[in-house]
This record gives C-alpha cells, sequence and structure tokens, in this order.
C-alpha cells in the first residue's frame, strides 16, 4: 500500500540532467540533438552569451527531466527512472504534491534556485488547501543538490522541510577543474580519435561548470620546481592555462556563501558515494600545464575514501556541522540515484522523516518567519562526520570516460577487504538497466584488483554492475564506446 505524501516532493537532476529545447528544436536531448550539441558548442551558448546574467534570454527553456553522458565530466545514463518508478511506488504522488524540476543546467545556481522558487511557490499554495502543514521536500543530484541548498538558503518562510542530496559537490570536484583546464579524460583513448568535437569549449561557456571547480587547496604549484602547499584553484586560476580566472574567482565566492553556517542547513541530509577512485588533487607545471591525479593530496577529512568517481567524498556534503550526519554509501555516482539499495535507502530516509515531520517536534519543524531557529555556536558546530564505516568490504571501478570500438574493452577494479580467489558477479547490457538473467563472474586476484573482460564492443552506451552477491545492483556505472 502507497503511503500519503501530504508535502510537495521535487526532484531536481544533475548537470545535463535536463532537456532543452528554443522553440521546436531541440538542442541538448538524446541522439541526434546531442551529438549536435556537442559537434557544436554554438548550440548550447554563443561565444558572448551573457548566461551569468539573470535577465540574459536566449530563448533556451528546460522542458523534461533526462540523463545523458556529459563525455569528460560524468558518466549518466537515465538514472533518474528507477528513482522516479520507486518514489511513484511508495508513496502516493500526483501532478498536486510532486514536481520534477527541469531546469537550464547552462546558467548559475542562483539562477536556478530562483526558478525553483518561483515554480514551488503557486503549486505548494495549492497543496495547503488539501494538506494546510504542506512544506517542500527536495530530492537532488548532484549539482542539482547546490540549487537545493541555495533555495533554502533564501527560504526565510521556512516552507522547505528537507533536502536530500545524492553525490553533491557542495566544495566542489577536482574532475571540474580537470575537465576546464585539460578537455575530457579518456584513460588510454587519444581524444583525437574520438568524436567528441568541441566538448571542452562548449563547456567553458557555461558559468555552471565554473560553480563546481573546487574551493578547498588542491593545487600544488610546482612551477618553480619545488612544491608548495596546496593552494585553491582561485588563487592560482590566472596561471592555469585555458581557464578564466574572473569565473573561478566568482565559483569561490559563491561556493563560500552557499557553504556558510546558517541556520537551515540541519534540514539538509548528503547522501555520500565513497570506494570509486576520484581525482583528489592537482600539480600545476611550467607553462601552465595542470596533471590531475587521483591520489588523495588535501589532508582534509574523508580523504582516504576517494569519492563517487566523479565528486570527491570530502565535498559531498556542506562544510559546516550537520545535526544529521552523512550517510555513505560505497556506490557511483551514477549508481547515488540508480542503484536499486541506495533508491531503497532513501525512500526508508523519507519514510522516516515523514513520521518525524508529522509529529511535529520544535526541533526539527521550523519556526514562524519571526521566531527563526538560531544557527549553533562554534562549540556545536564541531564536525561530526568520521567518514565511511572502517573495515567493510568495498568495490571500486576504475572506468575511463570512453573506450574505442575497435579495440577490445576491460574494465578493472578494486576489492578491499575481500579475499584472493571470492567471486564477484557482473552484468553488461546496453542502455539504462543491467542486463537480465544470470550475471557472469570474475575473481578477486592476489592484489585485490579484478578485471572484467568484455571484448569488442559496438559504440554506444551500456550499463555495467559490479556485486558481491548474484542478486541485487552492486556498483552501477555506465561504459562508453565510441
Amino acid at each position: 500500500m502507497r503511503r500519503a505524501f501530504p508535502h510537495l516532493l521535487v526532484l531536481l537532476p544533475g548537470l545535463g540532467g535536463s532537456a532543452l529545447r528554443r522553440g521546436d528544436e531541440e538542442i541538448w536531448g538524446t541522439g541526434a540533438a546531442l551529438a549536435r550539441a556537442i559537434a557544436n558548442p554554438d548550440r548550447l551558448a554563443l561565444p558572448k552569451a551573457r548566461l551569468d546574467d539573470p535577465e540574459y534570454d536566449d530563448g533556451v527553456e528546460a522542458y523534461d527531466l533526462m540523463a545523458i553522458p556529459v563525455p569528460g565530466f560524468s558518466r549518466i545514463l537515465g538514472p533518474y527512472q528507477k528513482l522516479r518508478s520507486r518514489l511513484r511506488r511508495h508513496f502516493e504522488l500526483d501532478d498536486a504534491n510532486h514536481l520534477e524540476f527541469a531546469y537550464d543546467w547552462r546558467r548559475p545556481v542562483a539562477v536556478n534556485s530562483a526558478r525553483l522558487a518561483g515554480a514551488v511557490a503557486p503549486r505548494l499554495r495549492a497543496l495547503r488547501e488539501r494538506f494546510p502543514a504542506a512544506g517542500v521536500i527536495l530530492v537532488a543530484h548532484s549539482m542539482g543538490g547546490l540549487v537545493a541548498l541555495d533555495y533554502i538558503r533564501h527560504d526565510i518562510r521556512g516552507d522547505c522541510r528537507r533536502v536530500y542530496t545524492l553525490g553533491t559537490p557542495f566544495r566542489g570536484a577536482v574532475k571540474a577543474l580537470d575537465t576546464l583546464a585539460n578537455g575530457p579524460r579518456l584513460g588510454p583513448v587519444p581524444s583525437e580519435r574520438l568524436p567528441l568535437g568541441h566538448i571542452q569549449e562548449a563547456l567553458h561557456r557555461l558559468p555552471s561548470v565554473y560553480e563546481l571547480l573546487p574551493l578547498y587547496p588542491v593545487v600544488t604549484d610546482a612551477r618553480n620546481g619545488s612544491a608548495r602547499p596546496a593552494a585553491r584553484v582561485a588563487e592560482l586560476a590566472g596561471a592555469i592555462a585555458g581557464l578564466d580566472a574572473g569565473r573561478a574567482r566568482a565559483s569561490r565566492d559563491f561556493l563560500l556563501e552557499l557553504n556558510a553556517p546558517h541556520e537551515r542547513l540541519s534540514d539538509v541530509r548528503p547522501v555520500i558515494g565513497y570506494g570509486q577512485r576520484t581525482a583528489q588533487h592537482a600539480v600545476l607545471r611550467p607553462g601552465g600545464r595542470l596533471e590531475v591525479s587521483k591520489a588523495a593530496g588535501s589532508g582534509l577529512t574523508g580523504e582516504d575514501s576517494g569519492g563517487d568517481g566523479t565528486v570527491p567524498a570530502v565535498s559531498a556534503s556542506p562544510a559546516v556541522y550537520q545535526e544529521v550526519p552523512p550517510v555513505y554509501c560505497n556506490q557511483t555516482h551514477n549508481g547515488l540515484a540508480h542503484g536499486g539499495d541506495q533508491v531503497d535507502e532513501l525512500i526508508r530516509m523519507l519514510g522516516y522523516d515523514l513520521s518525524r515531520l508529522a509529529r511535529r517536534r520544535p526541533v526539527l519543524f521550523p519556526g514562524r518567519p519571526d521566531t527563526p531557529v538560531p544557527a549553533p555556536s562554534r562549540a556545536e558546530a564541531e564536525p561530526d562526520d568520521f567518514g565511511p564505516p572502517p573495515g567493510e568490504r568495498v568495490l571500486g571501478l576504475d572506468l575511463a570516460d570512453a573506450y574505442l570500438a575497435v579495440e577490445p574493452v576491460t574494465v578493472t577494479g578494486r576489492a578491499e577487504g575481500f579475499e584472493a580467489g571470492d567471486t564477484l558477479w557482473f552484468r553488461f547490457a546496453a542502455g539504462s538497466a543491467p542486463a537480465p538473467g544470470d550475471p557472469a563472474t570474475t575473481v578477486v586476484e592476489d592484489d585485490g584488483s579484478f578485471t572484467i573482460p568484455l571484448g569488442l564492443v559496438q559504440p554506444g552506451l551500456y550499463t555495467l554492475s559490479v556485486a558481491a552477491s548474484p542478486r541485487g545492483d552492486g556498483l552501477l556505472d555506465v561504459v562508453h564506446v565510441s
């Protein structure tokens, strides 16, 4: 039996997760629209487009949720379908109390959070005719969590009750820096052999991508031959080849403001992926060349856990105290929104918080506008996040952003806490769901690694899942063959 949902549930996708059109022309979507956008960045944004300006209008609108791969930045393929279907299976959702908020992810976070507020207000007023105590509950993947956090910072009426973030780069992602500075990270595949066109040029035109630059110190300046302590991107932006220094500094200022303490942060529930090798640190070489490494180099809590393959674990929660510590999942960036176990955990979190909100405990329920909840004092603001649980078995996938169809594809990974010879089960299929039927197997090697030989694969997008048992989704990610 489905459970009543007396609030407005809003689902926000991540970067590239909303289809875009200009009039009747689709400029960002699946199939041909995606290929055209990658080959010609003018379709996404003209060189002099003022996307930073909230008043600027180039006729582009977001009209539907979707999920497609952004080469070199993230591998996503349909991660919202399972989340959509299971939310509707467990809760009574309809057009009155459920909104899938497609937004123009090219634009700054602040522009989209203002549009989110405009979309939510009339729906909430109408819903309160049925449920007078209705509030807003946000479920946000990746960059969508930044939009959600900026929204609640300006929610002076206390309409929002909860924000669940899945792999959100609150303090940025080194992978965004790598993509802007070096272009797509293609592993063993030379970039000139891939039809990615001008994707790097296109991303440079989007202020939203700059807002994903890491806020904390991650760049070691080695231009003079000796390594200095790690610095923030904004401090070295003028020296990094290809990086727009002005936008990098604006990103720092915005993320500093977004991560500043305020009384609404206790409503945020971060879900953090760990166990995947994730870009963590960069070295600035002579000539402005940037070398990015997946070895931990920040010295911050959680660095040894890596991340979800896109967002470092240390960055996936706001930079201040959380009343409720984050939830950690051994999962990829894609799998946080698409993995069956993780979606089920989100359903349980929603159900639990619905019960608590129904009891209207003063410490959990937002106060009236004239009686705001005070921000935590410095003494109370000590971090209460000790990272992923130690001693657990952890699976990690080492995927390139793209593979060539003319060469056999082999995926490697790591199995920490497993014994040599232990069996792992994997499924590989075209599309956004793991293959049906019995999974294939591989074994853990003496050094804790494992390999998945896929052979020659036709060009396309495929879903790969790896698990410690033949049941369940396990890790989920996307293999891009070109």
